[in-house]
């Protein structure tokens, strides 16, 4: 049968370390490097968005952020904040850039973005903008995309995109009436289960298909409907 074996952790987008905002709280013990950003940004053509929030409470400008990059972020947590506070777009277009991100049409277009949908098989991730700031960054036949795509975008409004999500989860859009087997072992499926995650695939394919109706088969409790 068909399987979304899209990468689940795989596509968890860095995130940096809890940064120390108690450092370099003097700002005459802040090197001249610091305060001109160039350790961060590099040439000068590259903008500094001093205001930009870009993790929980912090700014790219707030105390401790440049002398943690430049001294002693690892490689990771660098490429995040660069990523994050420099480049060569003005403050404006970052402005209307971070929007996209926000309202979801980086992602989707012309499409509903589903906000705080849960996204299935992602240990309870949502719909948001922390996915969509690593997303949109993506190509669009980026595996982790294109099924942040499949799953946060759509016609449906956003009641409807939450009532087939929960469908998806207790196995009534493959299932209909009769108990969903959750958890049981597929069999010949190399120890796949029954799960909200095989039925996104599943649910997605018309009853005539053959892998769903083996999954329905052997997921849905059919015997009281025999």
């Amino acid at each position: 049968g068909s399987s979304n074996e899209s990468s689940n952790d795989s596509t968890v987008p860095i995130q940096p370390a809890e940064f120390s905002n108690e450092s370099s709280n003097d700002s005459a013990a802040v090197p001249a490097e610091w305060d001109n950003v160039s350790c961060l940004c590099g040439s000068s053509t590259n903008h500094f968005y001093a205001d930009y929030n870009f993790y929980e409470d912090y700014t790219c400008g707030s105390p401790g952020i440049l002398e943690y990059a430049c001294t002693a972020a690892p490689a990771e947590d660098f490429v995040f904040i660069l990523g994050a506070c420099c480049g060569t777009e003005t403050a404006e277009e970052r402005r209307i850039a971070r929007q996209t991100v926000e309202n979801g049409s980086c992602l989707c277009g012309n499409l509903n973005f589903y906000d705080g949908s849960e996204i299935p098989g992602w240990s309870g991730r949502t719909c948001s903008f922390d996915e969509n700031s690593w997303a949109c960054q993506r190509a669009e036949d980026d595996e982790g995309r294109s099924y942040l795509v499949s799953n946060c975008c759509g016609s449906k409004n956003i009641e409807e995109q939450r009532a087939y999500a929960a469908s998806l989860a207790d196995g009534s859009c493959l299932c209909g009436n009769s108990t969903f087997l959750h958890g049981k072992e597929i069999p010949n499926w190399s120890g796949r289960r029954c799960s909200g995650t095989e039925n996104i695939w599943a649910c997605a394919l018309e009853e005539s298909d053959g892998g769903r109706g083996y999954l329905a088969d052997n997921c849905c409790n059919l015997s009281a409907y025999a």
